[in-house]
């Protein structure tokens, strides 16, 4: 609405980010683009759930155009905690997702499966 008030509002698209993380002899990270947040966000979780982050390789592969105003970055975040979680033996909670991902950066609702 012009002069109305400020929406957000996602809409789904054909691109992905995926991540793996798994046990390792020590720390390992392979990503395919730059994303300091991304790794900010598996600090953030293995703090949180008490993993020793040392001992893991986190895997993040993603084909959603960076700096397009895409979420890319925010996929990456959601997805690395959402790993975490499922590594940690938990279930992920959107509404978790959402407060940790937005503690590192402002984001979209990409966590929730519905509109919201």
């Amino acid at each position: 609405f012009y002069g109305g008030p400020e929406l957000l509002v996602s809409y789904a698209i054909d691109c992905y980010s995926s991540v793996t993380l798994e046990l390792s002899s020590h720390f390992e990270l392979s990503i395919n683009h730059e994303n300091e947040k991304a790794l900010e966000a598996f600090y953030k979780a293995c703090a949180y759930f008490g993993l020793d982050r040392s001992k893991l390789k986190l895997d993040i592969c993603s084909d959603i155009p960076v700096g397009k105003g895409m979420a890319s970055s925010t996929a990456d975040i959601v997805g690395v905690l959402t790993a975490v979680a499922v590594f940690a033996g938990k279930e992920p909670d959107p509404n978790w997702l959402g407060k940790a991902a937005a503690e590192i950066e402002p984001t979209d609702n990409i966590m929730f499966e519905d509109w919201v």
